[in-house]
């Protein structure tokens, strides 16, 4: 064989710059880097396997936010808090999912749906003020083309932290404290049933 023939088979069968980048980060990446961790989150997260995602993220904040120096914003570890939420709402833990999107935000408060998040996350808690707040950080951040959509909401968490959009089941709390506990059980589902009425009838104002 030539020499220029070996040359062309040597060229042939090396690898390729990304191959290289790709085996080298393979044998170099730790248990504890975050792209990895992240990206296993991922697909757990998507499997359905919210408290084993919550996990892995937590891992990964733990590495992202260890350098010295580290601090806000940093959107990368607002995305992280933002996947964590998701994962502890799917899971019925809204107050953890507050938690975190309050975090999420504190990481990065320029991004609208953060607060948007944050603010459906505190009204469906009851916490209306705190939701209030939230939706008015969302219309000052976010596209003209979102901006009743903010208003919005804010009108429906105002019109709640007022009492107007509680219904009935407000009006006759007192009452039902003083009925018998079989009673107050059905009357229970029943005021719970008002209320979500009046509020999707709010949210369609």
């Amino acid at each position: 064989m030539s020499p220029n023939a070996r040359r062309a088979r040597g060229r042939r069968h090396r690898p390729s710059p990304d191959a290289r980048a790709m085996r080298r980060h393979r044998t170099t990446s730790s248990p504890d880097d975050p792209d990895v961790l992240c990206r296993d989150a991922d697909r757990a997260r998507e499997l359905g396997e919210h408290d084993r995602a919550v996990r892995l993220y937590h891992r990964a904040l733990r590495t992202l936010k260890s350098p010295p120096g580290s601090a806000p914003p940093s959107p990368r570890v607002s995305s992280v808090y933002a996947r964590v939420a998701s994962c502890e709402r799917a899971m019925g833990r809204l107050a953890s999912a507050i938690e975190a999107l309050e975090r999420s935000v504190r990481w990065d408060d320029g991004r609208p749906g953060g607060w948007m998040a944050l603010g459906e996350a505190r009204l469906e808690a009851r916490r209306f003020e705190g939701a209030v707040e939230a939706f008015e950080a969302f219309c000052e951040r976010c596209d003209g083309s979102e901006l009743e959509r903010g208003r919005r909401m804010s009108r429906v968490a105002r019109s709640m932290a007022s009492g107007e959009g509680l219904g009935r089941g407000a009006e006759e709390e007192p009452r039902r404290r003083e009925e018998v506990p079989e009673e107050r059980d059905d009357a229970g589902r029943d005021a719970r049933g008002d209320d979500r009425a009046s509020w999707c009838a709010a949210m369609m104002k």
